[in-house]
């Protein structure tokens, strides 16, 4: 079965499913008012064309449902407003449900459709070797690997022929097959009942050892290795060469393990073949680090088959050419150390004294970072956070001379993928770096197919991005119906970030018009995880407010980002309350750090709720909020946008007039202190 071949959808059941959508439709105008409260949970039979979608066209059609669903309940509402009825109170609880159940049937229909095409349809078992097949193999790795995050030890053998389309080519089909079925009945011997050793391809095997650690794996491929020396295929030079790797707690998925694997077997091709290669932390060696190591049999060593390797002899792995690294380290010896040293690997190093500097170093993406945890300033463990939510690809090395538990519990838990103590030796520092550049490759070339495979779907389907974008704004609007006081601010706020945009010059930066208005109009929408008691509350917020309040960015790119995909979206909502000097939120980036159209949009979003009303204080005049956004240039704002602001006064003004004309009048008296972010700091 193709799994871009789509089932086509039948009338009957696709109505069906919609026709559910009449329940709290009529529920909701037509329930007495004391009983009004029971439509909103009804709403969740959206659910039903949603899932059917789902089932059908994946993310596509679960989008689709949703979409059409959401605009039904705003034009339903809509008519409850005419005919003067009450809504449901609880219905801002039941949409974020609502949507998150319909994005996990968006998946869940997504994974069913791909793996309707994976390779379950074949056969069970191999034809030339008796063994299973690699779909086996791959559906019990992925297995082993989840019981390996629970403390069960798993290795991944990866075995191939050497030589073996050259053996085809002078030996013929019979001998190739009989070769293979040698070497299917050696694993099969050799493998133990709780374990399984699969053909993936022409040559290649896959064996996976529950329960075994990478020295057992070592004596198994050993042994597996030197039993198809002796046999007659060994006699013609059809060899064998063997990459192990073993579950690493820095592994994220069962990819990163075959992975592994796999570079330990290319090693083993580069090294001449018919030996072994051993990824990862070397059982017998205390204190060893991650990093790679070769074991060559003491069989059939010759020397046409290249230089002979020491068992446990260490290589470098590091590939630094072209790539950039930020090492942040307050002292200068070590910081010139490690720099000088990757330099000469071919890296290029941008250096960084404190967290303040490193932070402002993210305006561009980097390869790797590589940071203390005792830094002036900020605390080290903010900058791991930084990096993890500017750049996800980027891996993390933090380095200490002091051991401290909670230290790195909150290294660890801000997403550090490495944690080395002081002293280290360079060889040890290269060896990580070589693993998790490796890792990072990998995952950015899926995540380009990913997002061409997204990107040409939603080409082929526009009205699928229409639909997404029009449920994402019944969200705004659901927002909207919990604080009053912000209707209308995503059109306003959008308006101000285009003249501001349009303040920039013809010779300005480029950047995407209608993108930067959506993202205006959607950047607070995560506020629905709020409650509209704390969005509303007119004396000072708690602690524990505050704390909520301040994760509504986050909360705005969980949301945004499966439902468009789109990076000028993603990063207005997600830092639009960041500072030029680091001192915001949620991720304290700094200075150019911040994506320009989030710095746009940090703007507009001041000046609107400066001169919008609250619940907590009356709204500032024109002048006075202009005046304390040039005043906080430099420290909020970037000071680059002075001259745009300067420029874009007219039409600023404008909308602003437009808007609020009857302000525009009046006098008033409100002191600066009043807008105080640290009282309500979602202004």
């Amino acid at each position: 079965m193709n799994p871009s071949a789509a089932p086509p959808i039948q009338r009957g059941p696709l109505l069906a499913s919609f026709s559910v959508l009449l329940l709290p439709a009529a529920a909701t105008l037509l329930l007495p008012g004391q009983h009004i409260h029971f439509a909103g949970p009804l709403w969740l039979l959206a659910l039903a064309p949603t899932l059917h979608l789902a089932y059908l066209r994946g993310w596509p059609g679960a989008a689709m449902a949703m979409a059409l669903s959401v605009a039904l309940l705003v034009l339903v509402h809509v008519a409850a407003g005419i005919m003067v009825r009450p809504v449901p109170e609880n219905l801002p609880w039941v949409l974020p449900l609502l949507l998150i159940m319909g994005l996990s049937f968006g998946w869940f229909g997504d994974r069913l459709r791909r793996e309707a095409g994976q390779p379950t349809e074949r056969e069970l078992t191999d034809p030339v070797t008796g063994l299973p097949s690699g779909a086996q193999a791959r559906l019990l790795l992925e297995n082993e690997f989840w019981a390996a995050r629970r403390g069960r030890p798993v290795a991944v053998v990866l075995f191939e022929l050497d030589g073996f389309s050259r053996y085809l080519a002078t030996e013929g089909d019979a001998a190739a097959d009989q070769a293979l079925a040698s070497f299917g009945d050696i694993l099969n011997s050799t493998t133990r009942r709780m374990n399984l050793s699969a053909r993936l391809g022409p040559a290649r095997f896959m064996s996976i050892l529950d329960g075994s650690d990478d020295e057992g794996a070592l004596g198994f491929a050993e042994r597996v290795r030197e039993a198809f020396a002796g046999t007659t295929s060994g006699g013609h030079g059809l060899l064998v060469s063997a990459g192990i790797a073993g579950y690493q707690p820095s592994m994220s998925d069962p990819g990163d393990l075959a992975a592994a694997a796999e570079l330990a077997l290319q090693r083993a091709r580069e090294a001449g073949g018919d030996c072994v290669r051993l990824f990862g932390r070397p059982a017998s060696a205390a204190g060893s680090t991650t990093g790679a190591r070769e074991v060559v049999g003491t069989a059939r060593k010759r020397s046409s088959r290249g230089p002979a390797i020491r068992e446990g002899q260490i290589e470098s792995t590091l590939q630094g050419q072209g790539r950039t690294v930020l090492l942040v380290e307050e002292e200068t010896s070590i910081r010139t150390l490690m720099a000088t040293h990757l330099q000469k690997r071919g890296c290029e190093v941008e250096e960084a004294h404190d967290a303040s500097e490193g932070m402002a170093a993210l305006a561009r993406e980097f390869d790797v970072v590589i940071t203390d945890l005792r830094l002036p300033g900020l605390p080290g463990h903010d900058l791991v956070s930084a990096v993890k939510a500017r750049w996800p690809e980027t891996p993390v090395i933090v380095i200490t001379g002091v051991r401290d538990s909670q230290l790195t519990a909150d290294a660890l838990s801000a997403g550090a993928d490495r944690y080395l103590f002081k002293p280290f030796s360079m060889e040890e520092l290269e060896k990580h770096l070589s693993e998790l550049l490796i890792r990072r490759d990998d995952r950015v070339a899926r995540h380009r197919e990913l997002s061409r495979d997204l990107s040409s779907n939603l080409r082929q389907t526009p009205e699928t991005r229409d639909a997404i974008v029009e449920a994402a704004r019944a969200l705004v609007r659901a927002v909207e119906v919990q604080d009053p006081y912000t209707e209308g601010s995503g059109v306003r706020v959008g308006s101000y970030a285009l003249a501001l945009l349009d303040g920039l010059g013809p010779d300005g930066p480029q950047v995407d018009r209608e993108g930067l208005r959506l993202a205006a109009e959607l950047r607070d929408v995560g506020k629905i995880a709020v409650p509209d008691a704390i969005l509303n509350k007119p004396s000072p917020l708690t602690a524990d407010e505050y704390r909520l309040v301040r994760e509504h960015p986050r909360a705005s790119r969980r949301i945004l980002d499966p439902l468009l995909g789109d990076e000028l979206i993603v990063a207005v909502a997600a830092w639009h309350h960041e500072r030029w000097d680091g001192t915001g939120y949620p991720d304290r980036l700094a200075g150019e750090a911040i994506p320009l159209p989030a710095r746009i949009v940090a703007i507009s979003d001041s000046l609107d709720a400066m001169t919008s009303p609250r619940a907590y204080r009356t709204p500032l005049d024109w002048d006075d909020a202009v005046e304390q956004i040039r005043a906080r240039t430099g420290t909020h704002f970037d000071p680059g946008l002075q001259a745009a602001l300067q420029a874009a006064l007219p039409e600023l003004k404008e909308v602003y007039a437009a808007a609020f004309p009857s302000q525009l009048q009046k006098e008033d008296t409100s002191s600066p202190e009043t807008t105080n972010e640290t009282r309500h700091p979602h202004d």
